[in-house]
């Protein structure tokens, strides 16, 4: 009887010995390919601003490693904004911070959808919510379906 067991205990472990070789070269075969895109996006087109001319005095000033990093923070590429367009930027972020508006990167998608961006922080997440939900677009009536947006 111990013989029959041992050998029942030996075939099962080739067999799971078998289906893990079996799965390893099934892995193995697998090809994944990933396709991107990048978009360069004008925050100031994003946050419906003008940008400001720098002045002649601030035309040589360069963005602080601070100012940089709080741009690349909120999704906004430092590179290519003067320092007078950075000052303008950052003080967008702050009123938007204090009035409770949707983030940059909030108001990025809802640009994109077309939707306006002087929303609270609380409706923008509602209607992105609502625009996953929905597949990233809106029905017919250019309205969403849910029943989530504000």
């Amino acid at each position: 009887m111990t013989e029959a067991l041992d050998e029942a205990e030996e075939e099962v472990r080739q067999q799971r010995e078998q289906a893990r070789i079996a799965e390893a070269a099934r892995r193995a075969r697998l090809v994944a390919t990933a396709r991107f895109t990048t978009q360069s996006v004008d925050p100031f087109d994003v946050l419906e601003l003008d940008p400001v001319k720098p002045r002649g005095w601030d035309q040589s000033r360069q963005l602080t490693d601070k100012q940089r990093s709080l741009l690349a923070k909120q999704g906004i590429n430092p590179d290519g904004i003067s320092f007078s367009q950075g000052k303008q930027l950052i003080a967008e972020i702050f009123r938007r911070w204090e009035g409770k508006l949707c983030s940059f990167k909030q108001a990025k998608v809802l640009r994109k959808h077309g939707y306006g961006t002087d929303v609270s922080f609380a409706e923008a997440s509602a209607t992105i919510d609502a625009l996953a939900k929905n597949g990233w677009g809106r029905s017919s009536a250019g309205q969403l379906t849910t029943a989530d947006e504000r």
